[in-house]
C-alpha cells in the first residue's frame, strides 16, 4: 500500500476493536483479529509522513518501508536524507535498519548483505548534482520507488541513466 502510513495504527486498531465486539453478534468468516492479517501480510510505504515517523517507537516496524517516491514530482529527492533524518534519526539503529532495508528486502527477496545500515550521520554539505549519483540509486517498486538506506539496488528502467535524464528533460520543459 503507497499512501502514506501515520493513519495505519489507528485503522488497525479500529478493526481489531469492532471485530472483537460484534464477532459475537455477527460472526465474520475468519477468526483471527484484522490486525494480525495486517501485520501478516501488509506492507505499507511512507516518504514524507512525520506521524508515521513517530508511530514507528511503537507499532510497524516490520511492515512500513520508507520511500523516496522517486522520480513523482511529490517525491522527496534531492532532500530524501533529511527527510529520513527528520522522520526516522529518533529511532533505535535495529529499527531504521528495518525501515529502511530489511522490511523491503524481505518482501522482494533481496540480499541484505551489501546494503548500509541507519541513517548516515550528518557530513559536511556537499554541492548537489542533477544527476543521482552512484551512491543514490533507485530500486523500482511496484508503485514507485522504494529507497533502501541511502544505497539501493537498480532494477528496471533505473538501471538507463538516459531514462532518468530523458524524465528530467520533460520535466524542465514544462516548467513555466
Amino acid at each position: 500500500m503507497e499512501n502514506e502510513s501515520g493513519w495505519l495504527p489507528f485503522m488497525v486498531q479500529q478493526w481489531d476493536y469492532y471485530y472483537r465486539r460484534f464477532r459475537g453478534v455477527n460472526p465474520p468468516p475468519f477468526t483471527k483479529d484484522p490486525g494480525d492479517y495486517v501485520r501478516n501480510q501488509v506492507f505499507s510505504c511512507f516518504f514524507n509522513d512525520s506521524v508515521c515517523g513517530r508511530n514507528l517507537e511503537w507499532w510497524g516496524q516490520d511492515n512500513l518501508m520508507w520511500s523516496n517516491d522517486f522520480p513523482h514530482p511529490n517525491s522527496t529527492w534531492p532532500n530524501s536524507i533529511k527527510v529520513i533524518r527528520r522522520d526516522l534519526g529518533h529511532l533505535p539503529l535495529a529499527t531504521q535498519t528495518k525501515v529502511l532495508a530489511a522490511n523491503v528486502s524481505r518482501l522482494y527477496g533481496l540480499d541484505m548483505a551489501a546494503l548500509p545500515a541507519g541513517v548516515p550521520k550528518r557530513r559536511r554539505p556537499r554541492k548537489r548534482r542533477l544527476d543521482p549519483s552512484p551512491d543514490f540509486r533507485v530500486s523500482a517498486g511496484r508503485c514507485g520507488s522504494v529507497c533502501i538506506g541511502a544505497t539501493v539496488l537498480r532494477t528496471g528502467i533505473n538501471d538507463d541513466p538516459s531514462a532518468i535524464n530523458g524524465w528530467r528533460r520533460r520535466r524542465e520543459k514544462k516548467a513555466p
